[in-house]
């Protein structure tokens, strides 16, 4: 895993977010963190520790699955739904 002082990569941005079907914006908002954030993670590049713990909680999960883990199969919304 690619490491450094300000940051870290995250590799399953993307995959989490389109698991939990959020456009960038949305995750971004949830997070509290600007979009661009969000689309520099999803670009393969390093996010500040914790703005990955935001965008974690913001997913459901924690910053470890976020970092290591990409989501299950199957789709599910954070909000809830029906």
């Amino acid at each position: 895993m690619d490491r450094s002082p300000n940051g870290r990569v995250i590799p399953w941005c993307r995959a989490w977010r389109m698991y939990r079907v959020l456009t960038q914006s949305e995750l971004a908002q949830a997070a509290g963190v600007h979009r661009d954030t969000v689309l520099n993670a999803e670009k393969g590049e390093e996010i500040r520790v914790g703005n990955i713990r935001k965008i974690a909680v913001a997913l459901g999960i924690t910053a470890d699955q976020l970092v290591h883990e990409p989501p299950p199969k199957e789709r599910r919304k954070v909000r809830g739904a029906a």
